[in-house]
Formats: C-alpha cells, sequence, structure tokens
C-alpha cells in the first residue's frame, strides 16, 4: 500500500518508493474521507478556527474514518526556548542550505534579518 502526502500548499517534492506526493492543492475542509484511508495532521491542527476543528473530527467520526492529530508544541516555557534557539541560531546555521539556492535569502537573513524575525514570530504564534 502506497502513501499519499497532500499540503494546501504544495512544494516540488521528489518521488520515494511507495510515497506519492500530490502537487495539487488539497484543502481538508475540503476532503471527503472514507474508512479506507488514514488521515494524518502534524502541527497543524492548532491553525484551525475551533468550528473548523470541530467539522473536521465531526467528517471523521460521521464517516468512521481515521485520523491521527498531532500537535507537539504546547505553550511551555520550554518549548519558547526551543523556539528561540531553533529560530535564531537555526535559521543562521541552515539558511545556506536550504534548496533551492537563493542569493535573496542569504540577504534577508544575514543582511536584513526579515527570514529571523518572520521564523521566530511564526514560532511564537504557534505555541
Amino acid at each position: 500500500m502506497s502513501s499519499v502526502l497532500s499540503d494546501k500548499f504544495p512544494l516540488n517534492i521528489p518521488a520515494y518508493p511507495d510515497i506519492h506526493y500530490n502537487t495539487e492543492t488539497v484543502d481538508v475542509l475540503d476532503v471527503q474521507p472514507d474508512n479506507k484511508r488514514y488521515f494524518t495532521m502534524y502541527n497543524a491542527f492548532h491553525h484551525f478556527e475551533k468550528e473548523q476543528q470541530l467539522a473536521i473530527v465531526s467528517k471523521i467520526l460521521q464517516t468512521n474514518s481515521n485520523l491521527l492529530i498531532v500537535e507537539l508544541v504546547q505553550p511551555t516555557f520550554i518549548n519558547f526556548v526551543l523556539v528561540t534557539f531553533a529560530s535564531i541560531p537555526g535559521v543562521f546555521i541552515l539558511t545556506p542550505f536550504i534548496k533551492p539556492f537563493e542569493c535573496k535569502r542569504l540577504v534577508f537573513t544575514y543582511i536584513f534579518p526579515v527570514n529571523l524575525l518572520t521564523v521566530l514570530i511564526d514560532g511564537y504564534m504557534s505555541i
């Protein structure tokens, strides 16, 4: 059995054996689940409004489908420390290795640290 990965904002990701990446936009709010498929959502459920969360879970329950929701980041002090560490030194260290390589990413990380601030703020908002 092969797996299909999907996203609302898909990227161009290389294929792996037994894994297909759907390059078309998939919005979980529009998916019609069935009991033959398994759905997983990692660190994304908190992005939905309460009504949308209820709609997603209700749809899964009504169709007797399978859903795994994993939210690893909780609002604790240690997570703020970890996100800060991953966002500041992590962005500085890893930026040159992000593919596809773009010079503007270097400019907006090292000269004008806009990327650093957006990653840090996004991490804090997720917590």
